[in-house]
């Protein structure tokens, strides 16, 4: 439908419609039915499909079946609660000026008697003509509680945004604003897949989900990153966050607002504006605290509790932009700390890669080294890559949503505050978009890198072979015979033999090469120490079972047993001259 179609049809809704409405908004759809003995399921009128129709099990809604709803549904209506993962809803009704007294973050059993009670005319409280639920970290539980309050008119709002929340990063972003019902109804809303980037502590687990699956698979995964860095003493984890939000009734006059969104990736602290635990206030539900202390210290989470509930607009379109507003400004505020981290770990690890000394190995063992390491960076490359992208098309999809999105505003209202608060969020779009180029300019620094490397070790394409060390030295050995060859074509150098020239020029080009370069040696560094051994113990004649140091030991012994012995007969001749000397004296006189 073009925006002009739009605008027109929406001139058909009666925004300040009557209260013919209230009647059925005091009536819970799916209880009346079952109430009648029908033989219906919770599940079948929530998707409004007979339970014999084949469409009940159909792939569309898959992933209720694979949250266990029906069993949830089925536990409810028999009255069964607290199951293994304990659900609490914040819940605010009022009529505009004054709320009602349960107001607050409840359990889901509290939340399902409450919700019993009527909207209008409820004995004792104002009628609840405006209702706001905000739920952390959904289950199945709290969604049944919301089902079974639901009216006919809300299940086709409910349905897809239940699907979708619990599809999560499987959906594209997306903002809607619709007219249901035959055009008696409005829905505005929004689907925001995200990341939430968190470092924990090498020696602490990373938060995970733990809401599982039927196949044993969380709800939200958890990515990771630390692969980014080479040295990092903590651990840098991605998590998927899911932001599901939606406005609908009748009117200006008669309104609900429903909020679904992830926190498992927080620490379960009252100082969060984030988590369900920041707005239950103990002291409000304290008997010290009066009933005006206790409204006053009601926050909105949907609005992350910058304004008081009692506060908030009774314009369904002003509070859906409101909304909007704030949780633009959260996204912002994540993605920012995401591309920061990102970008430094990146750069860390480019530039240690690209002032390593790159130089030719200088055997085959620092050869198959040097193989290893581009085999790494080329698995660093592939995981990095497939990260960014990841990054920039969620991001991309949801700036690309509210570009979409933004023209329908004008068919809300013309009030001057929705312009300004459609100027806030367009700024903050803008500078998601930055961040996307970002992200777009981090990948050409990988493909860089990419580049730099092929280039520095001479591999252009293809994996690495256990033989590809051979690359290294094939051409150069090669050379020294391809040279002697045409020396002795041209005969530059005269000789009789051609063969011992071969031969000698050969052996001399390989000598020097070995000599500039040790790796272009084809021997193995072994066999080379084994010669050299070999040819010191010749020298000195020794045999094949010493080394060099054995040798020179040896070399020494001998010397030292020469000098004993010239030691020996120097002292005899000394001895025997003294003895003719003595001898000689006797005879003279």
């Amino acid at each position: 439908m073009s925006s002009r179609r739009a605008g027109q049809h929406s001139t058909y809704f009666d925004w300040d419609q009557s209260s013919h409405h209230l009647q059925s908004e005091n009536e819970s759809w799916i209880q009346k039915i079952l109430e009648q003995g029908r033989s219906e399921t919770p599940l079948g009128l929530f998707l409004e499909t007979p339970l014999h129709s084949p469409k009940i099990r159909s792939h569309c809604w898959d992933e209720f079946y694979a949250i266990e709803l029906p069993k949830a549904l089925e536990q409810l209506q028999s009255g069964m609660f607290g199951g293994p993962m304990a659900s609490r809803i914040w819940l605010y009704d009022t009529n505009g000026l004054q709320a009602r007294t349960y107001n607050g973050v409840v359990s889901a059993q509290k939340a399902h008697k409450t919700l019993q009670l009527k909207r209008f005319g409820e004995k004792n409280e104002p009628d609840a003509r405006i209702r706001r639920l905000h739920i952390s970290n959904p289950t199945p539980e709290s969604m049944s509680v919301v089902i079974y309050d639901a009216k006919k008119s809300d299940l086709c709002v409910l349905r897809p945004l239940f699907w979708n929340h619990i599809r999560g990063q499987k959906n594209a972003p997306l903002f809607s604003f619709k007219f249901e019902n035959g055009g008696l109804t409005f829905a505005i809303t929004f689907q925001i897949p995200s990341f939430v980037l968190y470092s924990t502590d090498a020696d602490k687990s990373p938060p995970e989900d733990s809401r599982m699956k039927t196949d044993n698979t969380p709800w939200r995964n958890s990515m990771d990153i630390s692969f980014l860095s080479k040295d990092d003493s903590n651990i840098y984890t991605l998590h998927e966050s899911q932001h599901s939000f939606a406005v609908y009734g009748h009117g200006k006059s008669v309104w609900k607002s429903l909020y679904l969104h992830d926190d498992y990736f927080h620490e379960k602290i009252s100082d969060n504006e984030d988590t369900i635990e920041y707005y239950d206030d103990d002291e409000a539900d304290s008997e010290e605290c009066s009933e005006e202390c206790a409204e006053e210290q009601e926050w909105d989470p949907s609005l992350l509790g910058n304004l008081e509930a009692k506060t908030v607009s009774q314009d369904p379109c002003e509070f859906f932009l409101a909304v909007l507003n704030e949780r633009c400004e959260q996204w912002h505020h994540e993605w920012i700390q995401i591309h920061i981290k990102v970008q430094e770990k990146i750069s860390e690890y480019t530039h240690s890669a690209s002032t390593a000394a790159i130089t030719l190995p200088e055997s085959q063992n620092s050869a198959r080294e040097a193989l290893r390491q581009i085999e790494i960076d080329r698995e660093w490359l592939r995981r990095t890559l497939g990260l960014l992208g990841l990054l920039n098309r969620t991001l991309s999809g949801i700036t690309k949503a509210w570009d979409n999105f933004r023209n329908k505003i004008d068919e809300f209202s013309s009030a001057k505050r929705l312009f300004f608060l459609q100027n806030n969020i367009d700024d903050k779009v803008n500078s998601m978009i930055g961040i996307q180029e970002g992200f777009v300019n981090l990948e050409a620094q990988c493909e860089q890198f990419r580049k730099d490397l092929e280039l520095a070790i001479g591999v252009r394409s293809g994996p690495v072979m256990a033989s590809q060390s051979l690359n290294i030295t094939f051409m150069q050995a090669v050379t020294p015979v391809v040279v002697s060859a045409a020396l002795i074509q041209a005969q530059i150098i005269p000789y009789g033999s051609q063969l011992v020239l071969f031969l000698l020029l050969s052996g001399g080009l390989f000598a020097l090469n070995w000599h500039i370069e040790p790796s272009l040696n084809p021997i193995p560094e072994s066999w080379r120490t084994g010669i050299r051994n070999l040819l010191s113990n010749l020298k000195y004649g020794n045999g094949w079972g010493q080394s060099p140091r054995q040798s020179e030991g040896a070399r020494w012994e001998i010397e030292l047993d020469r000098r004993m012995a010239l030691e020996r007969i120097g002292d005899e001749e000394e001895r025997v001259g003294n003895t003719h000397v003595v001898g000689s004296m006797g005879n003279s006189s």
